[in-house]
């Protein structure tokens, strides 16, 4: 389910630019960077929730000219995850669904361009990193039994629609875990 022709360019655009957004960290304050992340993640939510309607028998419609486009987003998004020093898929799964993808077709491709750009933001961040050896270990344990539970609901075939939505209501809690920190704060 994977769109190669997509995934690869994508994947070579956002590691390329992530290390620009972590270079890009010193001239910005955090809480500003944290509100756009708010405001970015909510309006994806809402998109997410409300996308455009699609058949789940036929693919949407993937051509040269969404790809451009998503292309141009993955440059963006690359630089704001250099920003927060983790990987792009939590904005680029629901941009690729804004550009026509299904959800099935939009995860499958996420997947793979997120795996070397997620590294590549790490690495540049590991020279001040600090490790908590537990919540390292749990959050790793934690990510393979997800994928793994994800695999099996998505074997399942679950409609485009409710796989959107139930991304949506993910970004929300990922917006609230942030915002209450700095309403508070």
């Amino acid at each position: 389910m994977v769109d190669w022709r997509t995934a690869i360019p994508l994947l070579i655009l956002t590691t390329s630019v992530a290390p620009i957004g972590v270079w890009l960290l010193q001239f910005v304050a955090t809480t500003t960077i944290w509100w756009i992340y708010v405001g970015v993640i909510l309006f994806l939510s809402y998109r997410m929730a409300f996308p455009p309607p699609q058949d789940d028998d036929k693919p949407g419609v993937i051509n040269d000219q969404n790809r451009i486009k998503a292309g141009i987003a993955s440059i963006a998004i690359g630089i704001f995850a250099g920003f927060l020093g983790v990987g792009p898929g939590f904005l680029m799964m629901p941009t690729l669904v804004l550009l026509g993808y299904t959800a099935r077709i939009a995860a499958a491709t996420n997947a793979v361009i997120v795996t070397l750009p997620s590294f590549s933001a790490f690495v540049t961040h590991l020279i001040n990193a600090q490790f908590d050896i537990l919540l390292l270990g749990l959050t790793s344990v934690s990510a393979v039994l997800g994928a793994q539970a994800g695999a099996s609901f998505m074997a399942r075939r679950v409609k485009s629609l409710v796989l959107t939505r139930i991304f949506a209501t993910a970004l929300v809690f990922l917006a609230l875990q942030r915002l209450w920190p700095l309403m508070i704060g």
